[in-house]
């Protein structure tokens, strides 16, 4: 089982998820999500489209991790707490691997202003992994 600094850290990444204070997530917050995103980067057509499916699919493994209904905020810990009993390393990949593909959807330029072993990186260390909070 995981410690109560990460529960902590979990509990905190959900309220940023759910920057409407709802308690919890829905596949309608993802979609308006999503086309928040599109609109603040102004993208069109097939870009657009690509993009917006790749959050959706970020958001449909990472977040919901494939349910449909809405998620509250114990939920949402209890899955990342039943993957982090079954396997450690496991998860720990699988965070990162999350991090990584939302750098990605993120850094639409690919220029500098994100920096995967910069500041991007440097804002989530206690979320994950790391050896303080493991």
């Amino acid at each position: 089982m995981a410690n109560d600094y990460l529960i902590s850290k979990w509990r905190m990444y959900f309220k940023a998820i759910d920057a409407k204070n709802e308690g919890r997530i829905t596949k309608e917050y993802i979609t308006e999500d999503k086309t928040k995103f599109a609109d603040y980067h102004h993208l069109e057509g097939t870009r657009r489209e690509d993009m917006m499916e790749r959050i959706e699919q970020w958001f449909d493994k990472y977040i919901l991790q494939g349910k449909s209904g809405p998620i509250s905020e114990q939920e949402f810990v209890d899955m990342l707490n039943d993957d982090f009993k079954a396997d450690r390393d496991k998860f720990v990949k699988k965070m990162q691997t999350s991090f990584e593909e939302s750098f990605e959807i993120n850094n639409l330029d690919k220029g500098e202003l994100l920096s995967l072993r910069g500041r991007f990186r440097n804002c989530f260390p206690g979320f994950w992994s790391g050896r303080d909070c493991i």
